[in-house]
């Protein structure tokens, strides 16, 4: 089950006790097929080949011309036993909204002091640059975490998601997600000089990309390789796997430590890629 949680795989065979004793003396025994039912796009097709190896086993051990043994498949799914929907795009959604509404604020933010010649008399001021860039994060930091405190109050009263693991481990990775859409967003400023152009990179590098690449719609195993390593840089990939692991699965702090590490390491590229490029404007 640990590797069922971890999702390294997908569907387990659990053989009933004694199954070969059973199977060969009663003329009959049990498998449980195990799934993974937060994947609702796959877990039906993966219960449907463990059917047909059961049946195509059967056939092969079964003299034609009179009744064998037979092997009965009962089915388990595993943190979503019904195949609710919600429970895989609320998550995903959550991630997309907190990403793209981080991103804009402090992008369109900084672009339009540019515009306005603001952002200059703030430079003028002998305050460390590093510290210019973490107070324009602070404010929308605030504004993001209310936000996204409606967002998993809806998640789970509304569409009814269940909270299976630590609010507070939740609440804790939301915050550094949230960093980290914030500090993608002071690195876009640095590329646009308009709250047009910061508009349209961040639409088009993070929203379409965000829904096919980050495994909010679809499981990303069936897209080419190259694509598969272009969603790992995406924040909000990280992002979901720590959601639908805490919300669906309950996992621990633990099981989630590389997913966490990368999001941090995620902000301080992000980060401090935004104050070198911004640099060269202090001069």
């Amino acid at each position: 089950m640990k590797n069922l949680k971890k999702g390294t795989i997908r569907m387990a065979f659990v053989f009933d006790k004694d199954f070969g004793y059973k199977l060969h003396h009663e003329g009959h025994a049990q498998i449980q097929l195990i799934a993974d039912g937060s994947k609702i796009l796959t877990s039906p097709s993966l219960i449907s080949y463990g059917k047909i190896i059961i049946n195509k086993h059967i056939a092969s051990k079964n003299p034609p011309s009179r009744a064998g043994y037979y092997i009965i498949p009962t089915v388990r799914m595993m943190y979503n036993k019904n195949l609710n929907g919600r429970y895989m795009t609320v998550p995903g959604i959550m991630s997309t909204v907190i990403l793209l509404v981080g991103a804009l604020m402090t992008s369109l933010s900084i672009t339009k002091e540019k515009e306005l010649g603001t952002l200059e008399l703030l430079l003028s001021t002998p305050i460390n640059r590093f510290l210019i860039m973490f107070a324009k994060i602070v404010p929308y930091l605030i504004t993001s975490f209310i936000s996204a405190l409606s967002i998993i109050w809806a998640a789970k009263y509304v569409f009814e998601v269940p909270v299976s693991g630590s609010m507070g481990l939740l609440l804790l990775n939301t915050v550094l997600y949230i960093l980290t859409a914030l500090a993608l967003g002071l690195l876009i400023s640095t590329f646009a000089n308009s709250q047009l152009t910061a508009m349209m990179i961040t639409m088009t590098l993070l929203m379409l990309p965000t829904e096919v690449l980050s495994g909010m719609t679809f499981p990303t195993d069936s897209l080419p390789v190259v694509l598969q390593w272009l969603g790992k840089l995406l924040p909000s990939t990280w992002f979901n796997i720590i959601s639908k692991g805490i919300l669906l699965q309950g996992a621990k702090g633990g099981s989630l430590f590389f997913e966490t590490a990368m999001l941090v390491i995620m902000v301080m590229v992000f980060y401090f890629w935004s104050v070198i490029r911004f640099k060269p404007r202090l001069q």
